[in-house]
């Protein structure tokens, strides 16, 4: 920045106005922000102003729900890279904002309030309905990829949740049945797999894997073999959530790219 604008305190301005930007490509722009000599750019500029003033102080400001730059989800997505799920709600919060907006500019209307230059911005935006119900969906605020994403993803895990409680409930059979060989009647996980407490002298009567072995080798970690079997077709139905994910990630990722 010129010296002479530092002298004008131009740079404090623009931080105190940083600090009303939501996007960070908005504080950027700020950054960017020089004085202009072009007197009907001014002026409409400034009439933009003023009509922003009046609408915040008699009703409100515009809503806003998007949290990132937009435009670079765009940019990823329009060149066919895969959005996570945190990106494609942007989309739906994208489009909440549309149709907030359209709220507030009927409101204003409503109220007779002059507003030409927010309803010209406000009328170029559109939403895709289809686009907008697959997000809502598939996908939740914290970027979960939702079961009735797709079919196959509700059965997939309805399978997986079928297979955890068979799992825990073999498990609690086991461990009833065998409390007297064991250090401690609780269950416990060790290299991601269920494991039972078996104390040293009883290890080699129980068969399954051992995973992890106590600090005083007085307890030795077992996988029962029935439950290693049970683990290992969880582990498949796992990979096959993480296959079907993919799938409807990248599906929803060309339909943001492709509107």
């Amino acid at each position: 920045m010129n010296n002479f604008l530092k002298k004008l305190e131009l740079d404090l301005i623009l931080d105190e106005l940083k600090t009303y930007a939501i996007m960070p490509s908005t504080k950027k722009k700020i950054e960017r922000i020089s004085p202009l000599n072009d007197i009907k750019k001014i002026k409409t500029l400034l009439d933009e102003t003023y009509e922003s003033l009046n609408i915040i102080e008699r009703i409100s400001r515009a809503p806003i729900n998007i949290v990132s730059d937009y435009i670079n989800i765009i940019k990823v997505a329009s060149k066919g890279g895969k959005l996570d799920g945190l990106e494609l709600y942007e989309t739906f919060r994208l489009y909440l904002t549309i149709k907030e907006n359209y709220q507030h500019l009927d409101f204003l209307e409503k109220e007779n309030i002059e507003c030409p230059y927010y309803k010209q911005y406000v009328r170029e935006l559109y939403v895709d309905e289809y686009l907008e119900a697959k997000i809502k969906k598939s996908i939740d605020e914290d970027g979960y990829v939702l079961d009735e994403a797709s079919p196959n993803l509700k059965s997939i895990r309805n399978k997986l949740r079928s297979m955890d409680a068979r799992i825990k409930s073999k498990l609690q059979e086991i461990v009833s049945k065998e409390a007297g060989k064991l250090s401690q009647t609780t269950i416990s996980i060790r290299n991601d797999r269920y494991v039972i407490p078996v104390r040293a002298e009883y290890k080699n009567m129980i068969k399954g894997t051992i995973q992890d072995v106590s600090a005083s080798n007085q307890t030795f970690y077992i996988e029962p073999l029935v439950i290693m079997e049970m683990t290992n077709e969880k582990q498949k139905l796992i990979k096959e959530e993480v296959k079907e994910i993919d799938i409807i990630l990248s599906e929803l990722s060309n339909l943001v790219g492709t509107n």
